[in-house]
């Protein structure tokens, strides 16, 4: 049986805002789309190859680096789970207390 793809809402929302924040700075939709692409793709890649990304210490979690953000993710035995798009331009205490580290 295959592994289903599953996103929370709070990466949904993270998501969304990532893409609205590029639509305003570029004041235009083509960067947003591309970047959507690629989300997209690079979720297909970690459902297909799961130890695809860096075990993140300290949590079950694993990251998987795109551009300027890490997709965190969750591998169990039927679904991968997508928690976070983390922009790691920020803080990184940040990403600890989403994690809950």
């Amino acid at each position: 049986m295959a592994k289903r793809l599953k996103w929370t809402e709070f990466s949904k929302s993270q998501r969304k805002d990532i893409l609205k924040y590029w639509n305003n700075r570029n004041k235009s939709k083509e960067y947003s789309k591309k970047l959507n692409k690629l989300f997209d793709k690079i979720a297909l890649m970690i459902l297909e190859y799961p130890e695809i990304g860096v075990k993140i210490s300290g949590s079950e979690c694993r990251g998987r680096l795109i551009k300027d953000y890490y997709i965190i993710y969750i591998n169990s035995e039927k679904s991968i789970e997508i928690l976070s798009i983390f922009d790691t331009r920020q803080n990184p205490e940040k990403l600890e207390n989403i994690l809950g580290l």
